[in-house]
C-alpha cells in the first residue's frame, strides 16, 4: 500500500486491512473466500510457531520495512481441520514528495482583454508542474475537479489533455463566501511516483486567475481636457500627471464638472480598484501607439486647440491592459489682467486694531479692464492659497 504520510522514522509504516487478500488466497480473485475456509494470521514465524496471532488483521500496521506475514487457512468443513500455512509480504510504498504545495505560489494569473471572464492567453498549466516536481521523478497529470483527479480516468470532461496551453472554464470557477462566481478556477494535479511499481500519487491544487480589463469611464466618449494657453501662443504644455484627474464629458461641453477617468459602478467595472494610483498612465499621439504602448508623451510637450491624445490605462500589479481612452484636448486663452500693482492704505476698523473689512470686488475694473465675457476675478489671502 502507499505510505500516508512523510514520517519514515524509523520506518514507513502505515494500517493494512490484510483480509482483503483473501478471495485471492482462495483461488477467487475479486470474490470472497468460501464461508469454509478460516484465516489466522501471524506477524512472524516465531508468532505462528508460538500460536500468537494478529488480533485485527482488518487494522494493522507492519512491523517491519518490508514484512513477511504468516496466515494458516484452515478448511472448517473437514473434520480433522485441514490447514495450509502461506506467506504474504506487506511494503509500505513512497509517496510523491512535491517541492512545492504553496497554494499561491503556484498560482497563475492571465489577462482578460474584453471582460469576458476567458484569459486572452490560454495558461501553461505545466510552469506550476515544474515547481511542483521540482527534479523528482513523477508522473503529473491535471483536472478540473479534485474529484476526477483523484479516479484518476483520462476518459472524462474534467481531465486537461493539453495543460500546456489551457483556455479556463467559467463553469469551474470558484464560488465565493455568498455563492457569487469568482475570476478564480483550481486546478488539481495529480503527481504520481514515477518509480517502477510504484503506483502512490498525491494531490496538488492552485489556482488560475483571469484579471479583468480596467474599465473606462463610459460617460468620456470621448473625454474633454482644458488646458490655459503658454502666453500668446496657441498652445499650451502639457502636464500627464494632471490629466486623469481633470476630465470633463466632452458631450455636456462643460469643463468644470469633472468625471472619474475610470468606471465607478460596482455593477459594470469588473471588481477593479477606482484609486488611480494602482494604475500606470501614459499619453499618445495615436491609439495604435497607445495600444502597444510606444512614444509616450512627455511633461512639456505642446500642444493646440483640437488635438486629440489617446490614453493608456495598464493594471499596474498585473500588468493588464484596458482599452484606450480618446481624449480631446481644447486650449483656452488667458484674461488680459492689467500689469499693474495695487498698493492701498486703510484704517483699522478698532481704534488700535490692525484689521479692517474690505470689498475686494472694487478693484475687479482695475484688474481685468473691461470685464470681458466669461472671464471673472478670484481673490486669494496669500500666494499659498493662490497655488493651493
Amino acid at each position: 500500500v502507499c505510505d500516508d504520510d512523510y514520517d519514515n522514522v524509523p520506518m514507513a509504516n502505515v494500517s493494512f486491512d490484510l483480509t482483503q487478500k483473501e478471495g485471492e488466497m482462495a483461488g477467487v480473485p475479486g470474490m470472497p473466500a468460501p464461508a469454509n475456509y478460516s484465516f489466522t494470521y501471524y506477524a512472524n514465524l516465531t508468532d505462528y510457531q508460538n500460536g500468537t496471532a494478529i488480533s485485527d488483521p482488518r487494522d494493522y500496521t507492519n512491523e517491519t520495512q518490508p514484512q513477511t506475514v504468516y496466515i494458516e487457512v484452515e478448511n472448517t468443513s473437514t473434520q480433522k481441520g485441514c490447514s495450509r500455512l502461506i506467506t504474504m509480504t506487506l511494503e509500505v510504498l513512497a509517496l510523491p514528495s512535491p517541492s512545492e504545495e504553496d497554494f499561491e505560489t503556484l498560482a497563475q494569473e492571465q489577462c482578460d482583454d474584453d471582460n469576458d471572464g476567458i484569459a486572452s492567453t490560454p495558461f501553461d498549466l505545466e510552469e506550476s508542474g515544474l515547481q511542483i516536481a521540482g527534479g523528482e521523478n513523477v508522473e503529473m497529470s491535471y483536472w478540473k475537479t479534485q474529484t476526477a483527479a483523484e479516479e484518476g480516468d483520462t476518459s472524462v470532461v474534467e481531465y486537461i489533455a493539453t495543460p500546456s496551453a489551457y483556455t479556463n472554464e467559467l463553469a469551474y470557477n470558484r464560488l465565493d463566501e455568498f455563492g457569487n462566481p469568482t475570476n478564480e478556477q483550481v486546478i488539481w494535479v495529480r503527481v504520481v511516483s514515477g518509480a517502477a511499481n510504484n503506483p502512490c500519487y498525491v494531490l496538488v491544487s492552485f489556482p488560475i486567475r483571469v484579471i479583468p480589463a480596467p474599465v473606462l469611464n463610459p460617460l468620456g466618449d470621448p473625454f474633454g481636457y482644458v488646458l490655459c494657453e503658454t502666453g500668446t501662443t496657441g498652445q499650451a504644455q502639457i502636464n500627464p500627471d494632471d490629466i486623469a484627474y481633470n476630465v470633463y464629458r466632452v458631450a455636456d461641453s462643460d469643463p468644470t464638472n469633472i468625471i472619474t477617468l475610470l468606471d465607478e459602478d460596482p455593477a459594470t467595472n469588473q471588481g477593479q480598484s477606482t484609486d488611480l494610483s494602482d494604475y500606470t498612465l501614459t499619453y499618445h499621439w495615436t491609439s495604435a501607439e497607445a495600444a502597444t504602448g510606444v512614444n509616450a508623451i512627455s511633461s512639456g510637450t505642446m500642444v493646440s486647440d483640437g488635438d486629440t491624445l489617446y490614453v493608456r490605462v495598464v493594471y499596474t500589479s498585473s500588468g493588464c491592459l484596458g482599452e484606450i481612452g480618446e481624449i480631446e484636448i481644447t486650449v483656452e486663452p488667458r484674461p488680459g489682467i492689467a500689469a499693474t500693482s495695487i498698493e492701498e492704505y486703510y484704517c483699522s476698523d478698532e481704534q488700535g486694531g490692525s484689521t479692517v473689512s474690505l470689498d475686494l470686488t472694487q478693484y475687479d475694473a482695475t484688474v481685468n479692464p473691461g470685464a470681458p465675457a466669461d472671464t471673472r476675478v478670484v481673490y486669494y489671502a496669500d500666494q499659498v492659497a493662490y497655488e493651493n
